[in-house]
């Protein structure tokens, strides 16, 4: 009779931790650990969950990042000894290194994954450019621009895609800090919001309309809403006159408005919207000069879904139409916050998790009218701590812990949840 090793044993009861939970034609791919490989690339098709691959052979952990869908294909960085940080992908299948860009055992530094059209874009470094802009499309793999030239990075962040443009934020000496795009043959400097040398500080790249809005800075209005169409650069509005401006963010899209926080002196930090024409706070939530933080703003079937705060509720589920702002329901009465996160649209309900005295932080939905806790997976007043929630295939995938299994992946349809793992 075979007797199994502790680690055998334990290998046989995985994989432990998944994260980066990522859906891809019928499949869940997501990395986990066992003993046995360490981390590494797997996935659920909610039947069978198998290891994808062993990029780092035995038990040492291989390192995964930016897991991103393409045309059949999983992209994502990964470390090996031999080429360091470099861009990688597999159909569940093959698993390969597309390029080794930085040659030898020094990374790439890939990150930052975006797809537009055939291709995927992406920062990378390498030792005569820097960190700068390059593209594959799983045979090709180039650099697209070098916009600081010379071996300094142009350090580019918040990659988005807008009508046939890459948007992102981009350094070059002669301008700092600015807003660029790249259509893979021209890229381009599309304002420099600080005349000179002067950096711009952007961010909360957000597509409506034709139009990308973020928030950028000035000497002379602080941090406020921008909009771009790639010709016409200009300030929407001046929220919060004067120079020191917190900035807005958590930009959302829905029926032609972006949707976003802002800070005035009278009402703190409070829902806001604009077309780019009208500009208008939504709701004072938590009424006068005292903030109610919207956060996780998540748009389904014309209502915005969101976070927020008032002295009387904490933190609880909060929607609006522009028109209508209502709390949702009252998850944890009292003034004790139920922590509302990880909202995530399937089938016309927001699922999402909540905590209660009563059964811990667990996995609940509404759909505007009712609202009901899902699962209740450590029974009593212990968190399961469900996160990374993914919708596929009308289930909501996403991971818990128990005190027998640990973390664990699990998935939900509103009626059944089961543990896929173990």
């Amino acid at each position: 009779m075979m007797t199994l090793s502790d680690e055998q044993l334990l290998a046989s009861r995985g994989p432990w931790f998944p994260s980066q939970l990522t859906a891809m034609n019928g499949w869940l791919y997501f990395e986990a650990y066992t003993p046995i490989a360490g981390y590494e690339l797997w996935r659920s098709d909610g039947r069978s969950t198998e290891q994808v691959s062993n990029i780092k052979e035995g038990s040492e952990s291989t390192t995964m990042h930016s897991f991103t869908p393409m045309d059949g294909w999983l992209y994502f960085a990964a470390d090996t000894p031999d080429t360091g940080q470099e861009l990688w992908r597999s159909n569940g299948t093959i698993t390969e290194r597309v390029a080794d860009i930085n040659p030898g055992p020094e990374s790439s530094f890939v990150h930052c994954l975006v797809v537009m059209g055939s291709w995927l874009y992406f920062a990378a470094d390498t030792p005569d450019a820097g960190r700068e802009l390059w593209r594959s499309n799983g045979t090709i793999t180039e650099r697209v621009a070098n916009v600081n030239p010379g071996s300094a990075s142009s350090p580019l962040h918040c990659l988005t895609t807008m009508d046939g443009w890459l948007y992102f934020r981009a350094f070059a000496a002669g301008s700092g800090q600015e807003l660029w795009r790249s259509n893979g043959t021209t890229t381009e400097r599309v304002a420099n919001i600080n005349p000179g040398t002067d950096s711009t500080a952007l961010h909360s790249f957000t597509p409506v309309d034709g139009w990308l809005y973020f928030a950028a800075d000035t000497p002379d209005t602080g941090q406020e809403l921008w909009r771009s169409n790639g010709t016409t650069t200009e300030r929407v509005a001046n929220i919060d006159p004067g120079t020191d401006s917190p900035p807005p963010h958590l930009l959302a899209s829905m029926d032609g408005w972006v949707y976003f926080t802002a800070y005035t002196p009278s009402t703190g930090q409070e829902l806001w919207r604009s077309n780019g024409t009208t500009t208008e706070r939504v709701a004072d939530i938590n009424p006068g000069p005292h903030s109610s933080h919207p956060r996780s703003l998540v748009a389904m079937d014309g209502w915005l879904y969101f976070q927020a705060f008032t002295a009387e509720t904490g933190q609880e589920l909060w929607r609006t139409d522009g028109a209508t702002t209502a709390r949702m329901t009252h998850i944890n009465p009292g003034s004790t916050s139920s922590y509302p996160r990880d909202l995530t649209p399937m089938n016309g309900w927001i699922y999402f998790t909540a905590h209660t005295p009563s059964t811990g932080q667990e996995v609940w939905r509404t759909d505007g009218s009712s609202t009901e806790r899902i699962t209740d997976i450590n029974v009593g007043p212990e968190s399961s701590h469900p996160r990374d929630l993914t919708a596929m295939n009308g289930w909501i995938y996403f991971t818990a812990r128990t005190p027998e299994t640990g973390h664990e992946l699990w998935r939900t349809n509103g009626i059944v949840t089961e543990r896929l793992t173990q």
